[in-house]
């Protein structure tokens, strides 16, 4: 079976999140070169601060993890795209997971293909479009 090509879905992906940081007061821009560790920079910049971001995205809400070669980024946010259970007339709802470097090295699998299992972590529902965490860094630093 051939993989599905999801670069257009990966892009869209990371547009939704720049989306829901932009209205949410937080100043945001892609990295639109190839950037191999993060693909959007918030930033503050009255306090002259930044945060690096990773958007992985799935299609479907019963995908349970995804690739991550490193933990160099401040946050990852997985977006998923429920593109599979979408109602025609309302289009899919994503579901976004906000989730900190902290997390991230706590649950991180590195044994033969790094992954993130979503379901590993505890608690996992706290970080469900956990924007404020993002805004707390860029203050904090």
């Amino acid at each position: 079976m051939a993989r599905r090509d999801t670069k257009l879905e990966s892009e869209g992906a990371e547009f939704l999140v720049l989306g829901q940081l932009l209205v949410r007061g937080v100043s945001c821009y892609k990295a639109y070169t190839n950037m191999r560790d993060y693909d959007l920079v918030a930033n503050s910049p009255d306090l002259r601060r930044a945060v690096t971001i990773q958007v992985k995205s799935r299609w479907d809400s019963s995908a349970r993890g995804f690739f991550l070669r490193s933990i160099s980024t401040d946050f990852v946010v997985a977006v998923f795209l429920n593109m599979s259970a979408s109602d025609e007339s309302q289009g899919p709802k994503p579901v976004y997971y906000v989730l900190p470097r902290r997390i991230l090295r706590k649950y991180w699998r590195r044994e033969n293909t790094p992954k993130l299992y979503l379901p590993d972590i505890y608690r996992l529902e706290r970080y469900r479009s956990a924007w404020h965490m993002i805004v707390e860094e860029l203050r904090q630093r």
